[in-house]
């Protein structure tokens, strides 16, 4: 069972578990006429299942196979295999739900019958979907109790039960018919006779697969021997275990269930891991088998034993693990592996508790195993050893039988067929006069009257070794090489490990099992800090995680540190200011450099240009002033922490400067132009190699303004615009390298922009007037004696004000949309003027009437 208070079967580490309710809110429905009540010489669990039945609709037939399922109409308040409490199993996750729906609190649910039952019948009741049949409630049972549980009740309900309770009252459930749905528990009729999948292991039981993440896979007895039966309770029915270890992640299982009725599941193969001890040693080792009952009461049946012992007997004789209580254990039993003197696994679990009947059981399994053959059995696999390059000895464990002794041991080597007769206390041989770069093979035979049992040997190396190079400390970024090297095998596997800085446990495979001795590490990006290195080795024939291993051995990675740097200017010094200079760096010594550039101007700090990175290059995009410059290089590795590891000292850098001796400039259209036409401004320079030009704009009566701020292009883009005058244009020079505000210029040159006013214009609308609200009118105008007109269209609505509809452009039409205008006289006006004009308008259009209807 998988609870911490009365006994359980559960995994390596598994804790309590709880299976979530599978509920959902329905109607409830009229109570059925049940085909039988039940009859009872007391009326006390009986009364509490009737009173449940009429106060929440429910058939009585179907609380009383609920309660027969789980607790043989018994009150148990400690928790089940599921967390599910009492007669009507209430999980944790139902508590809440039951709790709302019955009235009743969770200490009222978990320690009285009455409201156990009651709460219980509020959870089927609310999970009902309807209908008048026994058969319609298979969905409500499923909901509430799981679908293999489900399909245990209503088998109960169809085959009836009579049990006298621990308090002497009699309860019967005679059968009832129960029709067959469309679907019930899990989907399908709890009546259908799906075929039995009979166990792979053990001809009587049927076979129903754990879900595989709650086992081991395994290759016993291969890998492990098997040499221990243990003895487990559920705490509830076997279909609840059943149910529950089908369930993903539910970190239990057993190999065996077995229903009060002697019936048997396997749910794990033998020769895989259950997960069932609370330890893994004895997981490893043992057979798991549930029974359907509780610690802390006597409700195990004579079939459920006779079942149990015919099983036990069969292991015996299959595996030679012998009937006695030293391998045939509760798991009450179980040490503790974390807590010496304690026992019954991590969880401290009690099961089977004090009714299991020892006694009868163990003379029922040794009964049953004696008409059974009684065979030697090998496990796990012998181990074979070199001592030296002519000489290995083999070893194994001594061999296992249920009732007749080993006689004797063979070992036999081959190539040669050499063979070793030895007595039944042997344990190992060892086989001189081999031959290097020959590939041996070792089998070990057992014997007694019923027959013999054969493995083959697997290689083991007894020892590892490892060297690195180059040897601790060194900076992070080296590629240390670590290699391997093992003894006592002839095919050694080797895996490499590493456990980072402050870490105590989460050592990393960097490199998996392969025959190739050496791995390179590469410590390029780790940080600094004291590392550990072990290596696993195994022969490629062994079973096991590894077969020898070198302790984590501490490595220390340093922080690399840059030991030096050269830098040198392209092109070198002198050069004009505005030439592009790159400087370039390189470093020794470190593995990851980064470069920091840095500048400081003539009378000035020095300040960075160029930030840490990855770049050893940087341009210096040099301007004026002229003078004397310095530049510098910072690195250092990007595991550091320091401000740098080593510099390039200051270095002197002289930027000369040169002047422009002359302007020149043009403009193009020639003055006199129309305002609002582009024209184009060129200069040019002489005297400088690197020339900047900066145009000015003056315009009549105002102050000159740049226009184009100084740079290389040497021309600009004048968009004249009204009002109509006398400008001036000038373009100032210098070259990139000086510092003066000018060297030269290009003085101011009239140019002027005249006017062309519109002299006629006329404005028509379509549709015409008349038209009903909502049409689209377009108003198109046409202006004369202009040559760039500009149109603006006005609106005047009803009653109301002028307004701009569409201001000016040259788009000499207009699209009036009309929707959800009132109808009305309105009028429409469009003013005209020229692009050179700087007027309101050179004419309009006077406004005109539109009528919308």
């Amino acid at each position: 069972m998988p609870l911490t208070i009365h006994g359980g079967s559960f995994g390596i580490v598994a804790r309590m578990r709880r299976l979530p309710g599978l509920l959902c809110v329905l109607p409830l429905v009229a109570a059925l006429t049940t085909a039988e009540t039940a009859s009872a010489s007391s009326s006390s669990f009986s009364s509490a299942m009737q009173v449940a039945s009429q106060a929440r609709q429910v058939p009585l037939p179907v609380i009383e196979a609920i309660t027969y399922v789980n607790t043989r109409w018994e009150w148990i308040n400690t928790p089940q295999i599921d967390g599910g409490v009492g007669p009507m199993k209430i999980t944790p996750s139902q508590i809440a739900l039951a709790t709302s729906l019955s009235g009743h609190s969770q200490a009222e649910i978990t320690g009285d019958l009455a409201a156990n039952l009651d709460a219980g019948a509020a959870l089927l009741a609310n999970s009902h979907t309807g209908g008048t049949d026994l058969a319609t409630w298979q969905t409500a049972v499923a909901a509430t109790q799981g679908p293999q549980v489900a399909q245990a009740v209503f088998t109960v309900l169809g085959t009836g039960a009579s049990r006298t309770t621990s308090t002497g009252e009699a309860i019967t459930l005679g059968p009832q018919a129960v029709s067959a749905p469309t679907s019930g528990a899990g989907g399908a009729s709890v009546n259908d006779s799906a075929a039995t999948v009979a166990s792979p292991d053990y001809g009587p039981a049927a076979w129903v697969p754990a879900d595989p993440s709650n086992y081991s896979f395994a290759n016993r007895e291969h890998d492990y021997p098997i040499n221990l039966i243990v003895i487990h309770d559920i705490e509830g029915d076997s279909s609840t275990a059943i149910q529950l270890f089908q369930r993903p992640d539910f970190a239990a299982s057993a190999h065996y269930v077995i229903g009060y009725d002697g019936s048997i599941t396997q749910m794990v193969r033998e020769h895989d891991i259950a997960w069932h001890a609370g330890n893994w040693d004895y997981n490893t080792r043992a057979i798991g088998i549930e029974h359907a009952g509780f610690a802390s009461q006597n409700l195990y049946t004579t079939a459920e034993y006779n079942a149990s012992a015919a099983l036990a007997a069969s292991i015996c004789s299959r595996y030679g693990v012998p009937l006695d209580r030293n391998h045939v254990i509760a798991h009450a039993e179980v040490p503790d592996p974390d807590n010496p003197g304690q026992f019954g696994g991590v969880d401290h679990h009690t099961d089977p508790g004090p009714y299991w009947n020892w006694s009868y059981y163990m003379t029922q399994a040794t009964s049953a195993a004696a008409g059974l053959p009684s065979p030697p059995h090998m496990g796990p696999d012998p181990v074979a050893t070199m001592n030296s390059s002519t000489s290995a000895t083999v070893t194994w464990q001594p061999a296992q039988t249920c009732r007749k002794p080993i006689t004797g041991y063979t070992a036999t080597r081959q190539p040669g067929n050499v063979v070793q007769s030895l007595p039944a206390s042997a344990t190992s041989a060892t086989f001189n006069g081999l031959q290097a770069g020959t590939a041996y093979t070792f089998t070990v035979t057992a014997a007694n009257p019923d027959g013999q049992d054969t493995l083959t040997a697997v290689w083991r190396c007894g020892a590892a070794n490892m060297t690195v190079t180059p040897g601790s400390p060194q900076p992070a970024g080296t590629i240390v090489q670590v290699t391997g090297s093992a003894g006592g095998c002839p095919s050694p596997q080797y895996e490499f490990w590493t456990l980072a800085p402050g870490s105590t446990s989460t050592w990393q495979v960097v490199r998996g099992y392969s025959s190739n001795a050496t791995f390179n590490w590469n410590t390029t990006g780790l940080a600094a800090g004291a590392y550990k290195i072990s290596i696993w080795v195994k022969d490629a024939t062994s079973h096991a995680s590894y077969d020898a291993f070198v302790p984590g051995t501490a490595y220390t990675l340093n922080t690399p540190s840059c030991s030096s740097i050269n830098a040198s200017a392209s092109p070198a010094s002198p050069q004009l200011a505005g030439t592009a200079v790159t400087i370039a760096a390189s470093t020794s010594g470190c593995p990851n450099p980064r470069y920091q550039f840095w500048i400081r101007a003539p009378g000035g700090g020095w300040t960075i240009a160029q930030a840490f990175s990855s770049d050893s290059t940087f341009t210096w995009n040099t301007g004026p002033p002229a003078g004397t410059y310095y530049w510098s290089v910072w690195v250092r590795d990007a595991g550091s922490s320091a401000a740098y590891d080593n510099y390039w000292p200051g270095t002197a850098y002289m930027l000369n400067s040169t002047n422009c001796t002359s302007a020149n400039a043009s403009a193009s259209p020639a003055s006199p132009q129309s305002a609002g036409t582009t024209v184009t401004i060129t200069a040019s320079a002489s005297g400088c190699p690197n020339p900047r030009y900066e145009f000015w704009i003056q315009p009549p009566g105002g102050s000159w303004a740049i226009a184009k701020a100084y740079s290389s292009t040497a021309s600009f883009t004048w968009n004249s615009t009204p009002p109509a005058g006398t400008y001036r244009y000038s373009v100032w020079v210098r070259d990139a390298s000086s510092p003066a505000a000018y060297d030269t210029y290009f003085p101011g040159t009239a140019y002027t922009l005249t006017t062309t006013p519109c002299t006629g214009v006329t404005a028509s609308a379509a549709p015409t007037s008349p038209q009903p609200s909502g049409t689209a009118i377009t108003i198109t105008a046409n202006a004369s004696g202009c040559t760039n007109p500009r149109y603006e269209f006005w609106i005047l609505a009803p009653g109301g004000s002028w307004t701009i509809v569409q201001p000016y452009s040259s788009a000499a039409s207009f699209a009036w949309m009309t929707s959800g205008l009132p109808a009305g006289t309105y009028r429409y006006s469009v003013w005209v003027r020229d692009a050179s004009s700087s007027a309101s308008y050179d004419l309009y259009v006077p406004g005109t009437i539109y009528n919308l209807t």
